[in-house]
């Protein structure tokens, strides 16, 4: 059965292509699919491991009983992956494949690999044991250390045009009306909409975020200031925190968009006024510098900044 091409599947038609290629040309022992949250590389890096296993891998969890297939992830009580978690997830490759095929290895989050670990991982990719294949999961290739990247087939997935997310949708039993809306609102990106339709405990967790962030950016500076000591205190998970500056980057590129006149482009359809309001209250230099910081305020979160820090920035890039 043919995986990389089920009509469930919304977008990234190269990598997919490309990647359904590799079953019979094995060129390449590592491949590191590399594109933001929500984009769709877990989706196709799923579809691509269930052609090896001749069976739908809808979760990574599901091949926890697979001896063939071994997933390496960070815990969530740790800041990155660690060498002695890596020596544990390569040990599954010392030997051959209990099947006869093809042993395949999956590092999910590989941009949270520590140098350690991803210096233990380099011994490997330069000289795999046997029929080993390796995946690679990452945000931003430019987080993986040169020498791994160099040794993979780098898939870069991109934003998907919204009438193929809309298209998508439909064919998984989704109305026009709410799959237009979700498109719209996911920017590119089938992951989200997906994700908003269907959990709806995170559909109106970004609404609250959503609100939370543009009553924020239209209080006085005093306020604000004052605001972002109560905002820190929120942040407990710093994966969770960093998902929020991708809801506060959606909505600074409609205030964009208003200002600039490109309303009719607005992915945040829902907060139309609001954004409105502060597009009008903000000069074009204070939205693109509110941007920049927030921008840098998703660095500063993965590089553990102290969560006050980081809010006041912004802050103040709105003032």
């Amino acid at each position: 059965m043919d995986y990389l091409h089920e009509d469930t599947l919304i977008g990234h038609d190269a990598p997919r292509n490309f990647l359904a290629r590799s079953f019979n040309d094995p060129r390449h022992h590592a491949y590191l699919f590399a594109g933001s949250e929500h984009l769709g590389k877990d989706t196709v890096a799923r579809a691509f491991v269930s052609g090896f296993i001749g069976a739908p891998v809808g979760d990574w969890s599901e091949l926890a009983a697979n001896p063939d297939v071994a997933v390496l992830k960070r815990d969530d009580d740790k800041k990155s992956i660690g060498v002695l978690e890596m020596r544990v997830f390569l040990k599954n490759f010392a030997t051959s494949s209990f099947g006869g095929g093809v042993k395949i290895g999956v590092v999910l989050d590989a941009h949270e690999l520590s140098i350690e670990a991803s210096n233990a991982f380099l011994k490997t990719l330069e000289e795999p044991a046997g029929r080993s294949l390796f995946i690679l999961l990452a945000d931003d290739v430019s987080k993986i250390p040169a020498t791994v990247a160099s040794r993979s087939a780098v898939l870069r997935f991109l934003p998907v045009a919204e009438r193929d997310i809309v298209n998508g949708l439909l064919v998984r039993g989704y109305g026009r009306e709410e799959a237009s809306a979700a498109a719209r609102e996911a920017n590119g990106r089938p992951g989200l909409a997906l994700k908003m339709l269907a959990d709806k405990k995170f559909f109106l967790a970004r609404r609250e975020a959503a609100a939370e962030f543009m009553s924020f950016a239209a209080m006085p500076l005093c306020s604000r200031l004052a605001g972002a000591v109560a905002y820190a205190e929120e942040q407990e998970n710093p994966k969770e925190f960093g998902r929020l500056f991708d809801v506060w980057l959606s909505l600074l590129r409609d205030v964009f968009l208003v200002k600039t006149g490109n309303r009719d482009l607005l992915a945040n359809v829902f907060a139309e006024e609001k954004i409105a309001a502060i597009a009008n209250a903000l000069s074009l230099g204070k939205i693109r510098s509110a941007l920049l910081a927030v921008v840098a305020g998703k660095g500063f979160v993965a590089a553990n900044v102290n969560p006050r820090l980081i809010i006041e920035n912004i802050a103040l890039a709105l003032s």
